[in-house]
């Protein structure tokens, strides 16, 4: 049996320049079509036969957007204060600075910072100013 490695980073060339507020404005405008994966959203206290789940504004405000805001709010920590856990870290390749998280693909999430990293929508990352 083997397992497969799965990452997710982020990264800049820039690193003074990122700035998480400006990713915070832009949850606002985020909307169903800007989320990857539905079903991530699922998880944890909310139950998926859960009646928010049909309107899409409804789930956009209650259930995705502060989900998304905890997340921003991890991978800003995790990038200002470096190590965050075993299978996570910031490094520097010269002028690229990288935050990178994974694992096996089996079982559970890979670490906390990639279920983070993950609802994130890319274009709240670019408005962070990464992947630049």
């Amino acid at each position: 049996m083997g397992a497969d490695l799965l990452l997710v980073c982020w990264w800049t060339t820039k690193p003074d320049e990122v700035d998480f507020d400006k990713g915070r404005a832009e949850l606002a405008s985020v909307t169903f079509d800007d989320i990857e994966a539905i079903e991530n959203f699922r998880y944890g206290e909310y139950d998926s036969d859960d009646s928010r789940y049909e309107d899409e504004e409804v789930f956009l405000a209650e259930i995705a957007r502060p989900q998304m805001l905890d997340a921003l709010n991890e991978v800003e920590a995790c990038w200002r204060d470096g190590v965050y856990d075993r299978a996570t870290d910031v490094y520097r390749f010269g002028p690229v600075k990288v935050l990178i998280t994974g694992g096996t693909s089996w079982g559970d999430d890979p670490s906390s910072m990639f279920t983070s990293m993950t609802l994130i929508p890319d274009r709240i990352a670019v408005a962070c100013g990464f992947f630049h």
